[in-house]
């Protein structure tokens, strides 16, 4: 097969795990079938982002995009009531199937048999996080591509259920593939590693670890209150280190840490570099994932695979994804939420019970299987039958 990967929408540094996702599965991709060809997609700003080390197998294509046309102009390309110059450039690439990795088909008028991996459709039940334009965007797209693809991954049974429920898409023509894990997520990170990280980023003795860019549903004001009553009811010297890009909701986060007066207790390191990430998990008491919504979340799958003892949220695709191994708390209860994070913070037992379930658990997580099962994905979108 001659098999195309849309990456002309990926901006390095801005997709969080969706770029995660990307780079290693092309990698897997074209390591696990070297008889396939794989073209991915790119334009000249982020032709970078998959590094030197693809298999031989996968070649990037450069596309020169048109020049940026005015809103009305790409609302029509988008419907279809223009000709997309970007349709004709794909559809003469000579691929069997695209794969679109990120929840929209664009152009949505090509003709060729398209795959899409859509992570979540957190518009339909939170559309108070989104902007009106990005809210507008959403639900202009994310449906019809969903209908128009021939198969669809999702990252998590969750997210597949949504997609039946708001979108009435099919549960046959739905896969849930979990992602995997880097191998430098490991349970053995030195500890000359741990001090160096401790020193380069100023790190607090105890702290609790929430890497995530301050979407809305990330739920950083709730933490933030939740980190100020452990402290305030247990006598607590645990302090918070976030990292990630400043999103949507950054400005309720800072007015949270003024509201409390927790501006010395919390440490917000912005982007961290990946490689940083295994040394970090290691060095906090604990990972808190206080989310309100999310279709899968990969700081949960590294944590596990350092052996980073959990607090996270009872909701959406979480509690699948973590099973029996973490503290799962209702995100709206701060109270709930700081008594959680005192039990693992305190209890050897419970730290010793969850690191020990966690890292069985993360064996299950692997990108060379993902890609195993994207790739039979593939190949069901290729039959005539695409009904189940």
């Amino acid at each position: 097969m001659r098999i195309g990967i849309n990456a002309l929408g990926l901006r390095p540094g801005q997709l969080g795990g969706v770029e995660v996702y990307l780079r290693n599965l092309v990698v897997n991709l074209g390591r696990i079938a070297p008889d396939n060809e794989y073209l991915v997609f790119v334009d000249r700003h982020n032709q970078s982002v998959f590094g030197s080390g693809l298999p031989p197998n996968v070649r990037r294509v450069v596309i020169a995009l048109p020049p940026p046309a005015s809103p009305v102009i790409r609302a029509l390309r988008y419907l279809g009531w223009l000709p997309s110059p970007l349709a004709d450039q794909l559809e003469r690439s000579g691929v069997d199937v695209i794969h679109y990795p990120d929840s929209i088909i664009n152009p949505p008028g090509i003709a060729l048999p398209c795959v899409l991996t859509s992570h979540d459709i957190q518009h339909e039940y939170f559309p108070r996080h989104f902007p009106f334009q990005t809210h507008l965007l959403r639900k202009l797209t994310y449906g019809p591509s969903a209908r128009k693809a021939r198969r669809i991954i999702t990252d998590s049974e969750f997210t597949r259920d949504t997609l039946v429920e708001k979108f009435g898409i099919p549960a046959g023509k739905i896969t849930a593939i979990p992602w995997g894990v880097d191998a430098t997520f490991r349970p053995d990170v030195s500890v000359a590693e741990v001090k160096r990280m401790r020193q380069k980023y100023r790190l607090p003795q105890v702290f609790a670890f929430y890497p995530a860019n301050t979407w809305p549903h990330k739920n950083h004001p709730r933490l933030v209150q939740a980190i100020g009553l452990l402290q305030k009811k247990y006598r607590s010297d645990c302090k918070l280190v976030l990292c990630g890009r400043p999103q949507w909701g950054h400005d309720a986060l800072l007015s949270a840490l003024k509201a409390y007066d927790l501006q010395g207790d919390v440490l917000i390191l912005g982007y961290v570099p990946a490689e940083d990430l295994p040394a970090l998990y290691h060095t906090a008491s604990l990972l808190v994932y206080p989310s309100l919504f999310e279709g899968f979340g990969i700081p949960l799958v590294e944590a596990m695979s350092c052996g980073c003892p959990i607090v996270c949220s009872n909701t959406t695709s979480l509690p699948e994804l973590v099973g029996d191994a973490a503290v799962l708390v209702n995100p709206y209860d701060v109270e709930g939420l700081a008594n959680a994070i005192w039990r693992v913070l305190n209890d050897r037992d419970l730290r010793a019970d969850l690191v020990a379930k966690e890292l069985a658990r993360a064996r299950h997580f692997s990108w060379e299987k993902a890609a195993r099962q994207t790739l039979q994905v593939y190949r069901q979108a290729l039959r005539v039958d695409n009904t189940g």
